[in-house]
């Protein structure tokens, strides 16, 4: 059945009753349908052109303070998009045929924004200074030996909070780490000893790096205190995900391969061929800068 069969037969009453009947459609935007409701009914607005924009403007404007990714505001304004062109195509009788065009023409020239680069926009970036600073100022242990790991691996934050003790092998100056990533492949890492000496000398469990009360930490509510204490220290909020931006976009920077970084990633190739035949790898010479342990210097220890 085509969802807006679904929608709820609209009352005289004009847009308030048009917010209630958009709600009732259960689909895989149902979420997101809630979410722009939510800001039309806050601000003032009914399914009008003003509130429209708005809503985009400010979707636009939490992306650009990296308060979402962009996967959350493309399913965010698809869902807004979707849902709106199903009263569109009820040809409701509170919305003349002018205003269906108007709403129309701003759904089309409401436009997504790219996913997928291993960079973010330069100013959604944190500098050197930045994450010397959240270190340095920040009383939350957790985020004191996080952050440095996460800048200094490119490790997604659910790869980092599941490394095992047994994961970890230690050679002359660094450890190698064996990292399950998405559909639990396996790949292998390099890190500084001072980057997993920091770790241990924080949390000292037995099964987990990351570890309290016997579990690893929630990936949640770890990514939550790191955009808490950004917040409060930076002005701004940081994601575990931004960190993850951070390593590439600098490794990129100082000319590392391409093909190196996103396998040191885990990302997944298209080009298999050249996969196959150049033998590219991320080696220890690559990692080992004693500049990058002196930057997280002024947060280390627990407390």
């Amino acid at each position: 059945m085509d969802p807006m069969d679904t929608l709820k037969p609209l009352s005289p009453n004009p847009q308030g009753d048009i917010l209630e009947a958009i709600l009732g459609v259960r689909d895989a935007y149902s979420d997101d349908t809630k979410a722009m409701v939510a800001f039309l009914r806050s601000h003032g607005h009914g399914l009008t052109l003003k509130g429209l924009r708005g809503y985009y403007a400010e979707l636009t404007a939490r992306y650009s303070r990296g308060e979402v990714r962009a996967a959350t505001f493309n399913k965010r304004l698809a869902g807004a998009k979707k849902r709106v062109r199903q009263v569109l195509a009820q040809g409701n009788p509170h919305l003349s045929a002018a205003e269906r065009f108007r709403l129309e023409e701003a759904l089309s020239s409401f436009k997504s924004v790219k996913t997928g680069g291993l960079a973010l926009a330069a100013n959604r970036l944190p500098t050197d200074s930045e994450l010397a600073r959240l270190i340095a100022e920040s009383q939350d242990s957790l985020v004191r030996a996080l952050v440095p790991f996460l800048a200094e691996t490119g490790l997604r934050i659910s790869e980092a909070l599941s490394i095992r003790l047994s994961d970890i092998a230690h050679a002359k100056g660094f450890y190698r780490m064996t990292i399950r990533g998405k559909g639990n492949k396996e790949r292998e890492i390099l890190a500084a000893s001072w980057l997993l000496e920091r770790v241990r000398a924080t949390f000292q469990g037995e099964t987990f790096l990351f570890e309290h009360s016997g579990r690893p930490y929630s990936r949640i509510a770890s990514t939550d205190r790191i955009k808490a204490e950004a917040r409060a220290i930076l002005g701004r909020p940081l994601s575990a995900h931004t960190l993850r931006h951070y390593f590439a976009t600098r490794l990129l920077k100082e000319g590392k391969s391409l093909k190196a970084v996103s396998r040191f990633l885990g990302h997944t190739s298209t080009q298999t061929t050249a996969d196959i035949y150049q033998h590219d790898a991320l080696g220890w010479e690559d990692l080992n800068d004693s500049a990058r342990e002196a930057l997280y210097r002024g947060g280390n220890g627990a407390q």
